[in-house]
């Protein structure tokens, strides 16, 4: 499993990997992210005809098996 959680980046989490969500490190790589787009975006806008772009996010909650009772997952008691 190391090689999963932690060296393959998922579709499913913006091409983050499983450790990079768990152990929080996903704001600090976004913004680094981010900011390459920017700067390749200030360097070449003809490449971009849809506007600066975007880096996407990983979702807010991911689940193999969703609790079934949604108030539960709100008030975080999983």
């Amino acid at each position: 499993f190391p090689q999963y959680n932690d060296e393959h980046p998922h579709s499913a989490l913006a091409y983050f990997t499983p450790a990079d969500v768990h152990y929080e490190r996903v704001p600090k790589m976004l913004a680094r992210r981010q900011a390459i787009m920017d700067a390749a975006y200030l360097e070449h806008p003809e490449r971009f005809p849809a506007g600066r772009p975007t880096v996407p996010a990983p979702p807010k909650a991911a689940w193999i098996n969703p609790p079934e009772n949604r108030a539960e997952i709100e008030l975080g008691l999983h």
